[in-house]
Formats: structure tokens, sequence, C-alpha cells
């Protein structure tokens, strides 16, 4: 869909900003071939699975199947923090980093006791409700089941989760203080500069690797959801090779 930009557009401050994003985005998009060919890769994964997400029983026992919601969300999450990662606003980009794993996280504690559904949709009833939903999707409950039944993504997919945390999903001073610069002026004071866009740095590196694994750890737990469905169109072949499995 294409639609002509207005006149006014980019006389204010946000619309400059939107239009500094787009052309940092491009700008990556023409200098790191192999970093965004990654990025297709894993979103073209994605749009396949959630455009075969089916359920036999879709009008009985919605609890059994509620989970297959959280996937395309996960996508969503997934392009959402790719967006931000390729402009170069790495600190924000981490949160819905997070966000990816995180969905992919309560797809599979779903998916493993459907009685969880229930308390995860009751949350809003009362306060009772919403601590006994917070209770149980305490992230320490939600990464040892999926650690129970396989170690490796489990422990792959939280140490992701952790290393996500401190490097911008939560607010901390690796972040804060990763784009900043000093600048002293002519009248003796100083001014201190935080970067919105950084690209073409380590930083930037690394936060195109981690939108990356995020997208391909929430697809090895969904392979461990629907395996039929990942050998059935294929996706397990792609997936292995974005994602070699140990020898």
């Amino acid at each position: 869909m294409k639609i002509e930009s207005p006149n006014v557009w980019g006389e204010d401050s946000l619309s400059k900003a939107i239009d500094v994003a787009n052309a940092k985005t491009i700008y990556t998009f023409y200098n790191k071939p192999e970093e965004h060919k990654v990025f297709v890769d894993v979103d073209t994964l994605f749009e396949t699975l959630t455009d075969n997400l089916t359920s036999e029983d879709a009008e009985k026992n919605w609890e059994d199947w509620y989970y297959l919601l959280l996937i395309p969300r996960c996508h969503s999450a997934y392009r959402a923090a790719t967006r931000l990662a390729l402009s170069g606003q790495n600190p924000e980009a981490y949160a819905f980093i997070r966000l990816c794993v995180e969905y992919a996280f309560y797809t599979f504690y779903m998916y493993k006791n459907p009685e969880r559904v229930k308390i995860f949709c009751r949350r809003d009833e009362d306060d009772d409700s919403a601590k006994k939903m917070r209770n149980e999707f305490s992230h320490k409950k939600m990464a040892n089941a999926l650690t129970a039944i396989n170690p490796q993504i489990g422990e792959d997919a939280e140490t992701l989760y952790l290393w996500l945390i401190d490097d911008g999903a939560h607010p901390n001073p690796i972040p804060i203080t990763a784009g900043l610069s000093i600048e002293e002026k002519k009248n003796g004071t100083t001014q201190i500069l935080t970067k919105y866009f950084d690209i073409d740095s380590v930083i930037h590196e690394i936060c195109l690797v981690n939108a990356k694994r995020a997208g391909v750890c929430s697809l090895e737990i969904f392979r461990l959801i629907l395996p039929d469905l990942f050998d059935t169109l294929g996706l397990d072949l792609q997936l292995d090779k974005l994602n070699p499995p140990p020898q």
C-alpha cells in the first residue's frame, strides 16, 4: 500500500524522526545485505507458520487451541524488533526482541497445560485473579517448564532472555550510557548528548544478531509444540539452516 506523504509531513519533530528512522533502515538494507537476508528468512518461516495455523476443534475446548493465538503476536513482535534494530534504535529494539521471546514462553506454557489458559484469561476479573495469574505465569516457572522438556532450547532461551534485559529490555546503565557523548560549549558549560540512532557500531551489530536469535529461538520453541506442522511445511530444514543443530 502506497500513500503519498501529506504536505505538512516532516515539519514537526516526530515525523522528522520517523523519516530519519526510515532512512537509517534503508541504509542498513543496502550496507548489511547478509544481515537483512537473515531477517527476511526468519520472517518467511514465521509467515508460513502463521498462515497455516488451524484447529479441528475451533468451536470446542477453546482452551486447547488458545495458545495458537499468541504465535502471530510473536511474529508481529519480531517484526517490530527488526524494524527498530535495522534503524539503529538499539536500546528500544530490545524491549520488542524480549517480547518476541516472551510470547514464545507463554505459548509453550499454555500448550503444556490448557488449564493455564483460564487463569491467563481471567486475570482482569478481580485482584485475586490477577495475583493468581502473575504467580502462575512467573518467568521462572515458564523457563523451568520449557527446560524440563528440552534442556538445550530451554537453556538457550533463558540465556538469551537475560541478555536482552541487560542490553536494554529493562532500563539499566548499559543502554543508557552506550550512546552518550560529551560536548564542551564555548560558554564553559558541558552538554551531554544521546544518540537516538546508532548504526555502523558494535552495539548495532550485537542488536541485529540478538534480534535474529530471538526470532530463531521462538521458532525453535514453536517446533516443539507443532512438530508435524513444521515437518509438513518443510520448516524443519529451513530452520536447521538458520540454526544448525549440535553435532
